[in-house]
């Protein structure tokens, strides 16, 4: 259960890990995704590998100092938890002394995370989120695509059928910023592409020419809005349930 209990969620700070995701150009990334794993461990949105997956889903976690002066945006980032918990099996807890954890820091001008539960430094397994820029409007949206980036997914446009639903503009994509779109093997859980979710591109991300979409529905669905940072789409909920077993059939057994 998330506790509300502020000024206990203290950490120190740790080098950025390898394998990361970069929430978009629009807030001054030019990082390349961190797609260096085995892609038998990378699934179409989720992870295939249950050792990158968190125990019971149970995920750990603590603020780091840079949030000490941000009360605000501390109650944002649990308000984002608290949603993921009211609507699936996953727990968010302080962490006491689990060797993998989050450690939750305010990044001077990025939003990002690695995915899935990766075997922390002694200082936690970081997830950026820019004071200025990854809460725009009190919004929660952009803590929980991160959150979701370390729950063990990736973006619903690397699907392996996404050139089914929308097109890419390669020629509008820095060269460095290709492997951003590059499909990934995997599993989508059963369920259908998720225009909606919270874990989708939007039109102009990572645009070399801002005014040129870089991704867009195909003409069939062209009345489709992607790219929202709201809250969580009700497949996103769907997809989390499924693969941490939220319905209890078959517990998740990881190291």
């Amino acid at each position: 259960m998330l506790c509300i209990a502020l000024l206990a969620l203290v950490g120190l700070t740790a080098a950025v890990p390898a394998f990361k995701h970069s929430h978009g150009t629009r807030l001054g990334s030019s990082a390349v995704d961190a797609f260096k794993t085995n892609d038998t461990q990378i699934g179409k949105q989720g992870f295939l590998d249950q050792n990158l997956l968190w125990t019971g889903g149970i995920v750990p976690y603590v603020f780091s100092k840079t949030f000490l002066n941000e009360d605000i945006e501390r109650m944002l980032v649990l308000k984002a938890m608290q949603g993921i918990e009211n609507a699936t099996c996953v727990r968010f807890v302080q962490r006491t002394n689990e060797q993998n954890y989050l450690q939750i820091f305010a990044d001077p001008f990025r939003c990002y995370s690695s995915y899935g539960r990766q075997v922390s430094s002694p200082n936690g397994q970081r997830i950026g989120l820019s004071i200025s820029n990854c809460f725009p409007n009190g919004s929660i949206g952009i803590t929980q695509h991160e959150l979701m980036f370390a729950l063990g997914f990736h973006n619903e446009e690397l699907r392996l059928d996404r050139d089914e639903y929308v097109d890419i503009n390669w020629t509008n994509i820095k060269a460095a910023n290709r492997d951003l779109f590059q499909k990934r093997p995997s599993t989508a859980f059963g369920e259908p592409y998720d225009f909606g979710s919270i874990l989708h591109y939007g039109m102009f991300d990572f645009a070399i020419d801002p005014t040129v979409w870089t991704i867009k529905p195909k003409e069939k669905y062209g009345d489709r809005k992607i790219g929202q940072r709201e809250q969580l789409s009700a497949i996103d909920i769907n997809k989390i349930n499924k693969m941490y077993n939220c319905d209890g059939s078959a517990p998740i057994k990881v190291a």
